[in-house]
Parts: C-alpha cells; sequence; structure tokens
C-alpha cells in the first residue's frame, strides 16, 4: 500500500512541477533555481515529508478501521475528528497542532508549523504511529476469529 502511495505521491509531483513550468512560463517567471542542488533538496524533502504523513494517516486508518471493524463507521469516525473537530479545537486552542494526531501529520507533510516544529511534530507522529501499531497488533490478536 505504501508503494503504491510512494507513486501517487511521484505522479502527482511530476505533475506538480509541469505546471509550474508552464504558469512560470506563461508569467514570466525565472526557474533556473528550480534546477539547483537546493531546488531539488527541496523537492526531495516536500516528497519524504508528503510520504511520511501519508503513511501515519495510513497507519491511523487503518488502526481505525481494526478496531471499529467497519467501513462506514471508520471513514465517519476518521473525517469528523481529523476536519471539523481538529481544526474547530484549534482556532481556539494553539497547543492543538502538537497534540491532535491529524494536526501533528498535517504538520509533518507540511515541513514543519509555527505551532509545531518539524522535530516535535516527526517526534510525536512517530509515537502515535507506533501506538496505533500496538493498538492495531492487540485488536487483531484478540479478533474472534475461526477458521
Amino acid at each position: 500500500m505504501l508503494t503504491l502511495v510512494a507513486v501517487a505521491l511521484i505522479a502527482a509531483l511530476v505533475l506538480s512541477v509541469a505546471v509550474g513550468l508552464a504558469v512560470a512560463a506563461i508569467r514570466g517567471i525565472d526557474t533556473s533555481a528550480w534546477w539547483s542542488a537546493d531546488g531539488f533538496g527541496h523537492l526531495a524533502s516536500g516528497y519524504l515529508n508528503a510520504l511520511v504523513a501519508a503513511a501515519f494517516f495510513g497507519v491511523a486508518g487503518t488502526v481505525l478501521g481494526l478496531v471499529l471493524r467497519s467501513t462506514a463507521l471508520t471513514l465517519a469516525v476518521g473525517v469528523a475528528w481529523t476536519f471539523p473537530i481538529e481544526h474547530i479545537v484549534q482556532d481556539s486552542w494553539g497547543a492543538s497542532t502538537r497534540v491532535f494526531p491529524g494536526l501533528v501529520f498535517d504538520a509533518i507533510g507540511r515541513g514543519g508549523v509555527a505551532e509545531a516544529g518539524y522535530g516535535t511534530a516527526l517526534l510525536v507522529g512517530t509515537a502515535y504511529a507506533i501506538g496505533a501499531t500496538m493498538l492495531g497488533a492487540v485488536a487483531l490478536s484478540r479478533r474472534d476469529v475461526t477458521a
């Protein structure tokens, strides 16, 4: 699954660069810095940040599915929590960006944000992924499955 996400992100990256080049050419923007070592470094770090964030979101979604055992319920809880609830709380509690999983994973994907630096977000995100993996393993091992 992660390989498929990695390939999809590469395709999105290639498409984004192509569109960016076309728009830059139309607007007369110099893109020579894009092809420097620094430009490629930013491109690679952005890609890796997006890949890590996607992997962490994938782990969280998979474990949510294992625990809730219903696709519809998993989607409802996951979407309701990550989009409106986390963002509503974020508006009134700035530290939520360093605490709530969706906001932490988003901060990783963006390379860090003002409220949650990259190192902090990566540390908290990794802790969430490890904790979720352990919870998923326990839920799966206790599942009543007969052959």
